[in-house]
């Protein structure tokens, strides 16, 4: 079973200096964007940028996210 240290000791480490290389299948969350709750997971799945309608969109390929 994977474990994600909490969002405080994240912020502990980060302030003290410690740099992260994220690899595929780490967890993380966007922290000072209103995204603390969700927790996402980094992912090796194909995305494509498309503009609609004057609009960036983002398309995931073979997931149902």
């Amino acid at each position: 079973m994977k474990r994600m240290i909490s969002l405080s000791i994240a912020r502990h480490l980060k302030e003290a200096g410690l740099s992260w290389t994220p690899v595929v299948n780490d967890y993380f969350a966007i922290l000072d964007r209103g995204l603390d709750n969700p927790i996402f997971v980094i992912s090796d799945v194909m995305v494509t940028m498309v503009i609609r309608h004057y609009l960036s969109v983002v398309t995931v390929q073979g997931t149902v996210e």
